[in-house]
């Protein structure tokens, strides 16, 4: 579940006031940056429309884009397919199961190793995902938010960096 502003507004209402928004900011990317983030590009690539190539359509286009973002979180992410349709969730109200989105990344992998259009797009997005990362990695490197977190009595605050 992804929390909006206002919840962890609400939460932190402790936080220096400074803070809050600069927070709220960096939860939401680490939330929902990479699925909107793949799901951009492949659109892009695949010339369809984000919102159609994410719904439940058969149209064998659209759902071929969408095998694509899948495959390319999966390279992404290396996340489950349980993981990768919970992500899918929170962008689309439709809903994919595990077992059908691993049937759609093989169906996919076949399809890049022997569709060119198919190769192409995937090289195109895997090299868009590479330097997304190095950037991201640069960044991470060069930038440091400090966030002063007061929890209310009573509660234990534990914070971990994944």
């Amino acid at each position: 579940m992804i929390k909006s502003d206002e919840q962890i507004k609400s939460d932190w209402e402790r936080l220096e006031n400074d803070n809050i928004e600069k927070a709220c900011e960096y939860l939401r990317r680490y939330e929902g940056d990479i699925e909107d983030y793949v799901a951009e590009i492949v659109a892009s690539l695949c010339n369809v429309d984000v919102d159609k190539m994410l719904s439940d359509t058969s149209v064998a286009y659209l759902a071929q884009a969408r095998w694509l973002y899948w495959y390319a979180l999966r390279y992404m992410t290396n996340e489950t397919y349980d993981k990768i349709a919970e992500r899918t969730m929170r962008k689309t109200p439709y809903r994919f199961t595990p077992n059908g989105i691993g049937q759609s990344i093989n169906k996919m992998s076949a399809m890049i190793v022997n569709e060119p259009i198919w190769t192409k797009r995937w090289i195109i997005i895997k090299r868009i995902i590479k330097l997304r990362d190095t950037v991201v990695k640069e960044k991470s490197e060069t930038e440091t938010v400090t966030m002063k977190i007061i929890a209310p009595k009573g509660v234990k605050l534990e914070l971990k960096n994944e």
